[in-house]
């Protein structure tokens, strides 16, 4: 059957970007809504912008840049829930003194930062373009988890970092 114009089946909605070149969306449906994250760039620096949808796609809160324009890429985000709920999670890949970084942060409903990013990484070569996704990022109800891969000194490998619901990372 055709979708009829004006039906709430089949619809899409435009964001508007604050740049021109808005690539690499990632989408968590949580807290009421739909946490949004993309690559924002203009004039070579590129930033990590955040926006709070509702079903139709109208945007509700936000757009919220989280990092200063540079090289950053690659956004995930997840909802969280338990005693992490009204929260998300959010990761991303930055660039820095010739290394990739990947870094977390936690974000109210506003894409206010609650505490500051945590790198996760220490050091090696990343591969965020290896198969155009770079990285994973998940909670469990007890913590976020993230995965990417690097080489630290050695042969290529998968790499995870736990981070607690308060944006500590844990272990190494």
């Amino acid at each position: 059957s055709a979708l009829v114009p004006g039906t709430t089946a089949g619809f899409c909605r435009t964001l508007l970007a604050r740049h021109r070149n808005a690539v690499y969306p990632a989408v968590d449906a949580g807290n009421g809504g739909f946490g949004a994250l993309w690559r924002d760039c203009e004039g070579g620096l590129c930033a990590i912008t955040y926006a709070k949808l509702d079903a139709t796609g109208a945007v509700t809160s936000g757009p919220t840049t989280l990092m200063p324009p540079g090289e950053n890429s690659l956004p995930r985000i997840v909802a969280g829930t338990g005693v992490a709920a009204g929260e998300w999670g959010v990761s991303w890949w930055s660039y820095l003194a010739d290394q990739w970084a990947v870094f977390f942060a936690r974000l109210d409903d506003d894409g206010e930062l609650l505490g500051g990013p945590v790198r996760l990484n220490q050091g090696g070569d990343l591969y965020p373009w290896l198969d155009g996704r770079g990285h994973g990022l998940a909670w469990d109800g007890a913590g976020w988890g993230t995965v990417w891969a690097e080489t630290a000194g050695g042969p290529r490998s998968i790499r995870y970092a736990h981070v607690s619901p308060l944006g500590v990372k844990q272990g190494g």
